[in-house]
């Protein structure tokens, strides 16, 4: 492996030798981030559709440079219900859901709140990193749906203020870096 020392604007190279954790290469090509697009989202929504639906403000899109790259998607969200139920949500790329679990699942990011009358109060932060490949030099768009089976269910706020006399808010986001090949 080469090892590079910049020392003003001149750089030095040596190789690292195979008998001591080297590939003995003088030159190799790691991958590069070669753009990042991220969206951050403020404000507040709600849903309360026992179906996928669309989470406002939690879209993004980009257009990589070579069919070869590799999209890394981090999504950070913070997410509160009042009541012991599922919410699941899920991380897409266009129409198609990525980020799935081969068995038992039908989304990316589930959370299950337990009965103990304080949730109202409390933020479940669900966050999710996915090395996507999505093979085009096409506009992608990356985006989240969420759904409930019980009661409404709220982004980038908590249900009850908990007896703070304001409201306990956060700012969720979505991150999409192009690694090329």
């Amino acid at each position: 492996m080469a090892i590079t020392r910049v020392l003003g604007a001149t750089a030095v190279a040596a190789t690292l030798p195979t008998t001591v954790g080297g590939t003995g290469a003088t030159t190799f090509s790691p991958g590069k981030i070669l753009q990042v697009v991220s969206t951050a989202k403020t404000d507040t929504t709600s849903t309360a559709s026992a179906s996928f639906v669309d989470i406002t403000g939690m879209t993004l899109s980009i257009t990589p440079a070579a069919a070869t790259s590799k999209i890394l998607v981090m999504v950070q969200t913070y997410v509160c219900g009042a009541s012991s139920a599922n919410q699941p949500i899920n991380l897409l790329r266009d129409s198609t859901v990525i980020g799935v679990a081969d068995v038992a699942a039908d989304y990316t990011m589930p959370f299950r709140q337990a009965s103990d009358g304080q949730n109202q109060y409390r933020f479940f932060n669900l966050s999710t990193t996915f090395l996507d490949s999505p093979s085009t030099t096409s506009a992608t768009t990356y985006k989240l749906q969420w759904k409930t089976n019980s009661a409404t269910i709220y982004l980038n706020r908590t249900v009850n203020e908990g007896g703070l006399g304001v409201g306990v808010n956060a700012c969720s986001t979505i991150t999409a870096m192009e690694v090329g090949a």
